[in-house]
């Protein structure tokens, strides 16, 4: 078992996908900031391509709180997200201008 889902152990693995309208967005800056939160145990980018990217964060709390986490990224990235859709472990947001 790799280090990634060995960490996992302690967490629970959340997916994130954002769409991004233009493509050009640079989405590695915000894993830096989730990483910087201590309820992130990791978080790597899975997938990206056509405007969507997604990635696949291990977090130490309950679904909304990393809801609440994601946007206050956003926000210090000066981003705007919306939620598309969620389900379960998984959500879909899309970046606004």
């Amino acid at each position: 078992m790799n280090a990634y889902y060995q960490q996992a152990g302690k967490a629970k693995i959340y997916t994130i996908v954002i769409e991004s309208p233009d493509g050009e967005t640079n989405m590695l800056s915000l894993l830096s900031q989730l990483e910087q939160n201590t309820s992130v145990s990791s978080a790597r980018e899975t997938e990206s391509g056509g405007g969507k990217s997604t990635f696949e964060i291990c977090y130490k709390g309950k679904r909304d709180e990393l809801d609440r986490d994601l946007l206050k990224a956003t926000e210090k990235l000066g981003w705007r997200l919306s939620k598309i859709r969620s389900e379960g472990n998984r959500s879909t947001w899309k970046l606004r201008n």
